[in-house]
């Protein structure tokens, strides 16, 4: 019988008592009443990643609500286990991982002829033959098993067809691009925080561009590949929308083996008797191009297209809040579908509730895995009629800080290397991450502020408001000026250049004072509130 997705317990899952149980999807609801269960609990925080979107997928899939009402009731009371059971088993079929028939995430052909990999290939972050050979692989252990249990393999291909970068000689990347960022609304339970990232019938209806859905598979691996020998793309008016949960850019078929003694699986230590030890691979596979509007991913705007956003090397902090929350008022960024739909829409039903953002996604370099970027973010929730002036005001709050941290930087280097010095030119990374840790708590907690002000008939000109911009001026000055003192003073200063030293603290003193134009022009502040 085949290893089914559906049925099978799987999934690795944390209740609120911290215990963890392996279950099939359809039972994440299971004693929601009295001990939920929490956050997913894989071995790998990619694969924490995958699996989340493979729930909303499968839910947003098989189990979208029709309108709005229904959204809100599966929200306040989540659906008996029954009920997703019945819902998932609609497409039970398109979910086995081996056997003789269609497999899930896999090419329908079996890839005969082509060269066996061993299963860690399908990590990401694994070097291909070129790297292994040049011993570039810094950002691998080397000698992980090749064995991997069921669970394992079906969760590593998965994460691998949703992120896929570059692959070179053909390998097709995801439908987002190589490492894409995935932005979820969370909340305390697993159930909520999918069911947060589900769009109704008609948001999710209103993505389909396809011709003719009825010709083509929505779940890609039922049907031939529709492969790219001369480069030819599937665009969202070729496929069903389907494919921006279950797209298959890589051709991928896995080779399984049975032992007669379980043994430890390579990743999660558990052991089994079937295991995926290997998988054939072909290039050329889907060549997902043309503007796909994934709901679950913030998107800039050029041309009239949506460029997914990626994963950066410097990770996330409040600097980056605003692009994920909230659309830029030019319209040339915007946050994912989902968390658009929370602000425009659902804030009145979970204003009461704790939310965050979730973010995730590689850092990718090409065909290269840098790292893994992940951060939770607060949720700062306003009125739909004051997102714009909250949108402007915390703008000006970013700004302002990013200029704070230009001025610690010029301040420090001449401190330390004086004006001529090549020296200035080397990076303080350290210093610019610590300036966005200092400053964080401060940001969200005048947010809130700012929020509540609004609500209460706040303006730009308002003192409230031009209290709070000043008090963030300030908080950013401290933070400067104390990392000013503990980067500089715990170099070795000679005698000689304490004039220069002195100069340069007097200078980030001067660019961070409320009277400086250009602090004034960026927090809008109003000329009459001069010091």
């Amino acid at each position: 019988m085949s290893y089914n997705l559906i049925r099978e317990p799987w999934i690795p899952a944390r209740r609120r008592s911290g215990r963890v149980e392996w279950v099939p999807p359809w039972k994440v609801t299971e004693g929601a009443g009295h001990d939920p269960f929490v956050a997913l609990a894989a071995v790998r925080p990619d694969f924490n990643g995958a699996l989340i979107q493979f729930l909303i997928g499968l839910a947003q899939t098989t189990f979208a609500p029709e309108d709005p009402r229904t959204w809100r009731q599966r929200l306040k009371a989540p659906p008996p286990p029954e009920a997703l059971r019945q819902a998932f088993e609609t497409v039970a079929r398109a979910f086995d991982l081996d056997g003789d028939g269609p497999r899930f995430m896999q090419d329908l052909d079996e890839l005969e002829g082509q060269k066996a990999q061993e299963a860690t290939r399908l990590l990401i972050e694994e070097p291909g033959d070129h790297t292994m050979k040049e011993n570039r692989d810094h950002f691998i252990k080397r000698g992980r098993s090749s064995r991997f249990c069921l669970p394992c393999a079906a969760t590593a291909v998965f994460t691998l067809q949703v992120n896929a970068p570059s692959g070179g000689q053909g390998h097709r990347t995801s439908l987002r691009g190589g490492g894409p960022l995935t932005t979820l609304i969370c909340q305390d339970t697993l159930w909520r925080t999918i069911w947060m990232n589900v769009l109704v019938e008609e948001d999710w209806h209103g993505l389909n561009q396809c011709r003719d859905a009825s010709r083509e598979y929505r779940h890609p691996w039922l049907g031939p590949t529709r492969t790219s020998e001369r480069g030819e793309s599937t665009t969202p008016a070729d496929v069903p929308h389907e494919h921006m949960f279950w797209g298959m850019p890589r051709r991928i078929y896995l080779e399984f083996e049975t032992d007669d003694e379980p043994r430890p699986c390579g990743l999660c230590g558990r052991l089994a008797t079937r295991h995926a030890r290997s998988y054939r691979t072909k290039p050329r596979g889907f060549n997902y191009e043309g503007g796909w509007l994934h709901p679950l991913t913030p998107h800039r705007w050029q041309d009239n297209q949506p460029i997914p956003i990626h994963g950066q090397p410097n990770g996330l902090s409040y600097k980056d809040w605003l692009g994920l929350a909230l659309a830029a008022s030019d319209g040339s960024r915007k946050p994912a579908l989902t968390v658009q739909r929370l602000y425009q829409e659902r804030i009145e039903w979970i204003r009461d509730r704790g939310l965050g953002l979730w973010a995730f996604g590689y850092d990718m370099d090409n065909m290269k895995a840098r790292g893994w970027t992940e951060g939770r973010l607060p949720l700062v929730l306003v009125d739909p009629l004051h997102v714009l002036p909250f949108e402007m005001a915390a703008r000006n709050m970013v700004l302002i800080a990013e200029k704070a941290v230009q001025d610690l930087l010029y301040a420090v280097r001449t401190a330390l290397f004086g004006q001529r010095d090549d020296r200035r030119k080397k990076g303080l990374p350290h210093l610019d991450h610590n300036f966005w840790i200092e400053t964080e708590n401060d940001f969200y907690r005048l947010l809130r502020r700012l929020a509540d002000g609004l609500e209460n008939g706040w303006t730009n000109e308002s003192t409230g408001m031009i209290d709070l911009k000043l008090e963030w001026l300030a908080l950013l000055g401290r933070a400067a000026e104390n990392l000013f003192e503990k980067h500089v003073w715990t170099e070795r200063i000679e005698q000689s250049d304490v004039k220069r030293v002195a100069a340069a603290w007097n200078g980030l003193r001067a660019a961070l004072h409320p009277n400086n134009k250009k602090n004034r022009n960026l927090l809008m502040l109003p000329d009459r509130r001069a010091a």
